[in-house]
């Protein structure tokens, strides 16, 4: 919403003291002279400018019971999108599905942990089966 008492000069006014008190509580908490309890006085200060500018900016009478009407409108929707959150969904037409057969297959059988000389005379892994084939190649074009 448009704001209709905004008045240029004093923003930048309440923009200029504010830098003002921070850079001049900056200044004189680095150089020793005030205590941290001034400084934070100073900050407050600063700070409390915006917030008295923004009070002043509150919306009038009229625009307040716009605002009340539009938030009345939201609340009396909100019971309804939460039960239609919280209702579990309708389960669909199951579709009937076959298992998959299971193929049992026996354990490897433990043969202990290899020696030390065992290891030396590994016997070598059986080349690959027959039924995979060798790998894609690219076809040229």
């Amino acid at each position: 919403m448009q704001q209709g008492n905004t008045n240029l000069f004093t923003e930048i006014g309440i923009i200029l003291v504010s830098i003002g008190l921070i850079g001049g509580g900056v200044l004189l908490l680095v150089l020793g002279k005030i205590a941290f309890a001034d400084g934070a006085l100073m900050f407050t200060l600063a700070i409390g400018l915006y917030g008295v500018n923004t009070a002043l900016k509150a919306p009038s009478t009229a625009q307040q019971a716009q605002i009340g009407a539009l938030s009345s409108q939201v609340l009396s929707v909100l019971p309804q999108v939460v039960q239609a959150a919280a209702s579990p969904p309708v389960p669909g037409k199951p579709q009937p599905s076959q298992p998959m057969p299971v193929q049992q297959q026996a354990p490897p059988a433990y043969q202990g942990a290899p020696s030390v000389s065992s290891l030396e005379t590994m016997p070598v892994l059986p080349a690959m089966p027959q039924q995979f084939s060798a790998p894609l190649q690219a076809v040229p074009r």
